[in-house]
């Protein structure tokens, strides 16, 4: 069911009353009708003139006026405050249809409804909504509201909120969108494929239409919900997901549909809550944070689902779990409590959703999604060059709505500068993206444009021989802020890079050869991930900038040092050690690719995701390593036609806890063959 719920609990004091028509500009956002919300504050004289609460008493009615709307509408939702809605408080609602009432009907309220998270209109009230009643069109309300018991209760603000939807795309038309999304799910191409979801323009929503700036989490639980209304068969289900999203939008105030995905009784998949998978929704109290919803059209604790839209939550729950690093049979901790990675909403709260008929069916859903999560396990995330690579892992961690605080630019064609980025990065939650020295990319342009809203920051990396004073003009001209950390060298660089204020409670360092860019590559995942500097030095010498910010940053105790003595020496760790308060640890193999699955060890002991790059052409892979600490998933590396012992020894070693891994590049830098080795170390 649609879910919101308030984290801040109060007592309902007072009572708003004002009857108002949303805008039309405002409207359209999902349609080419409107809504329309009649909120009531006075129940003397049900308006606004004044604020007066209505107090229940024993077989106490009291029946609105009949409220006469601007425009026809096909969907109710009736929210209110002060008062929960128990045996002793019944509420109804009637409509008009072609000049004659229909009967009276019971609201049901929707069960997880006393909140509006961050964007509840008045964040120190609890406001509950009823369940969304699809009726015939319709042009006048009433309501009536019963104290079965004598109870005090004080009702402070009531709404009506009424949707009418004139025209809205075909269902076919929201179909053949869909399958122009599709991905190829070829096993021998491992593109990244993705189930045929409707997007939310293909249903109706304008692609600006986001009403708040999204935040995302990884997913560590995928949460099966159902919607308590139609389940969209026999009538027109692009309506009903319409109607769901202004309810949730306009009508609670929430700024969006709290669902990332909802399925119709066809098996119609459609994209909910702008910003992809990972953006977080609303739905389940208190675990929002870190889940998915998949909702399912219907009510299922009165009837059951459809075999297509069973099929559907599968398919969708099984490429959540593969791109998420989830076990789909799996459980764990998640905020408060040992759940299942898949589960209904009934799991997680006091509720019967997703209703008994769907709850039943979780076990098929696992084993189906279980098929699906192998088809999707492995995937490629890859451009036509590296600038694009760059793009796809920028777009892939921030969904086709998402709106990034920073982006980090380095030199494209200089690992050593644009290594040491990636703490600060991670520390951000900004991608890394790629430019030449020059002239700023285009594609890095364009995706710089799709994330980044002005006047928001552009952090350039490397002095103006890695990046011109030009492209910084370049960005301060389309309205970007741009800072720029440098120094004279790359080992002065990596340092300015560490003196972030973001990085300043950092206790342990990260040092890596300045020469051996396999080496730093595996390290950057790791130092995103804890959000730790990492430094470059020479393999005898210990550069002096590198030294000097290790003894004049006392929270420094602990230095881990990255290779074997090939990469850095005896005397440069020596010398490390014997800095005062500093305790320092090397991690190095016999070669890059023992040097990353050691890294993989001992860094990220709780991954269910591994990444394969190229440990041998450094491109591809420069803006990894953000991306890799934000999912908390190890860098592996390979050639391009031999899959390293090293790697394929540690994923064996992971299994069953590692369940699923990306590829970084193009079939030129991964072969398929590499990508085919790579899927299958994580058969048990």
């Amino acid at each position: 069911m649609q879910h919101f719920r308030t984290t801040i609990y109060g007592t309902v004091l007072a009572l708003l009353l004002c009857v108002f028509f949303v805008s039309q500009a405002h409207a359209q956002v999902a349609n080419s009708g409107t809504n329309e919300a009649i909120d009531i504050t006075n129940f003397t004289t049900w308006d606004t003139s004044a604020r007066q609460p209505l107090v229940l008493t024993q077989n106490s009615v009291e029946t609105s006026p009949q409220f006469v709307t601007k425009s026809s509408f096909e969907s109710v939702t009736v929210i209110w405050q002060g008062i929960a809605l128990d045996d002793n408080i019944a509420f109804e609602f009637r409509t008009r249809q072609s000049g004659s009432w229909g009967p009276w009907q019971t609201i049901e309220k929707e069960e997880d409804s006393e909140a509006v998270a961050v964007k509840n209109p008045e964040p120190n009230v609890i406001q509950r909504s009823s369940i969304i009643y699809m009726v015939p069109k319709s042009d006048a309300v009433a309501v009536r509201i019963s104290g079965v018991q004598s109870t005090g209760a004080a009702l402070t603000k009531l709404r009506i909120f009424v949707t009418n939807i004139e025209q809205t795309p075909t269902l076919r038309e929201a179909q053949n969108a869909a399958a122009s999304a599709r991905g190829n799910i070829s096993a021998s191409s491992f593109t990244n494929a993705v189930p045929p979801i409707i997007p939310r323009t293909a249903w109706g929503v304008p692609e600006d239409a986001v009403a708040w700036d999204p935040e995302y989490r990884p997913v560590q639980k995928i949460i099966i919900h159902h919607t308590v209304t139609s389940s969209g068969i026999g009538t027109d289900p692009v309506k009903v997901v319409q109607s769901v999203y202004n309810s949730h939008t306009y009508g609670n105030g929430w700024g969006d549909i709290g669902y990332n995905f909802v399925v119709d009784g066809y098996g119609n998949i459609y994209e909910g809550r702008a910003g992809g998978m990972r953006v977080v929704g609303g739905h389940t109290t208190g675990h929002n944070y870190g889940s998915a919803a998949i909702a399912v059209l219907g009510n299922y604790q009165t009837s059951s689902p459809s075999a297509a839209s069973l099929a559907s939550v599968a398919q969708m729950a099984g490429w959540l779990a593969a791109r998420n690093g989830l076990n789909p049979w799996g459980s764990s901790f998640f905020v408060d409590r040992v759940n299942n990675n898949i589960g209904g909403h009934r799991d997680w709260d006091t509720t019967s959703c997703p209703g008994n008929n769907l709850y039943v069916k979780l076990y098929d859903i696992k084993a189906s999604a279980t098929n699906w999560f192998v088809t999707y396990r492995t995937n490629r995330l890859a451009g036509s060059d590296r600038y694009a690579t760059a793009t796809a892992i920028s777009q892939d961690w921030y969904g086709s709505h998402d709106r990034a605080g920073y982006v980090v630019l380095v030199n494209g064609q200089d690992f050593t500068q644009s290594l040491p980025a990636a703490p600060l990065a991670g520390a951000l939650q900004a991608p890394i993206l790629l430019t030449n020295s020059d002239t700023l990319n285009a594609t890095t342009a364009a995706e710089i444009d799709r994330l980044l809203p002005l006047p928001y920051t552009v952090v350039l990396v490397g002095d103006e021989t890695q990046i011109s004073a030009g492209i910084a003009d370049d960005l301060t001209a389309r309205g970007y802020t741009v800072a720029r950390k440098s120094g004279a060298d790359m080992y002065e660089t990596a340092v300015a890079v560490a003196s972030d204020p973001v990085l300043s409670s950092a206790t342990s360092a990260i040092v890596v050869a300045s020469e051996n860019f396999p080496d730093a590559l595996s390290a950057t995942g790791a130092a995103a991930k804890y959000k730790i500097p990492l430094l470059l030095t020479q393999q005898n010498t210990l550069p002096t900038a590198t030294r000097d910010f290790l003894t004049t940053n006392p929270n420094i105790n602990t230095v881990f040092v990255i290779g074997g003595t090939a990469a850095v020496s005896d005397d440069v760790y020596n010398e490390l050690a014997a800095l005062s308060g500093v305790t320092t640890y090397r991690f190095g193999g016999d070669t890059r690719y023992d040097t990353a699955a050691i890294i993989a060890r001992e860094f990220f002991g709780d991954a269910t995701m591994a990444l394969l790059v190229n440990g041998e052409n450094f491109p591809d892979s420069l803006s990894v390593g953000p991306y890799a600490g934000w999912l908390n998933t190890p860098i592996l590396l390979t050639s391009t036609d031999n899959f390293s012992t090293p790697t394929n020894d540690y994923i064996r070693w992971k299994i069953p806890t590692l369940v699923s891994g990306r590829v970084i590049g193009g079939t030129v830098v991964v072969s398929d063959t590499i990508a085919q080795q790579f899927d299958g170390s994580f058969q048990p």
